[in-house]
């Protein structure tokens, strides 16, 4: 059985798995026409993007398939995508 950590040491680790990510960042890819790619939620040293959507990008077809493009272009850069879909 593991022992528990205490809570100092799952501050400091908390903090450092919170360090390790940003919100809403740009990254210098070329996308849409634009020389740069925003991602909601990115650890770029894990090269880890999370996309959270919302029930805009599934009503607009146009949308919906912007954000895939996005994705792609994202997993061809060597990023590992996840995605969030509200419930419909």
């Amino acid at each position: 059985m593991r022992p528990k950590s205490s809570s100092i040491d799952g501050s400091r680790h908390s903090r450092e798995t919170k360090e390790r990510f940003r919100l809403n960042t740009e990254l210098p890819i070329a996308f849409d026409g634009l020389g740069q790619l925003e991602v909601d939620l990115l650890c770029a040293d894990a090269q880890v993007a999370v996309e959270l959507d919302g029930a805009q990008h599934l009503a607009d077809p146009e949308a919906y398939r912007r954000h895939r493009r996005k994705d792609r272009v994202l997993q061809e850069q060597g990023y590992l995508v996840f995605g969030s879909w509200p419930k419909t």
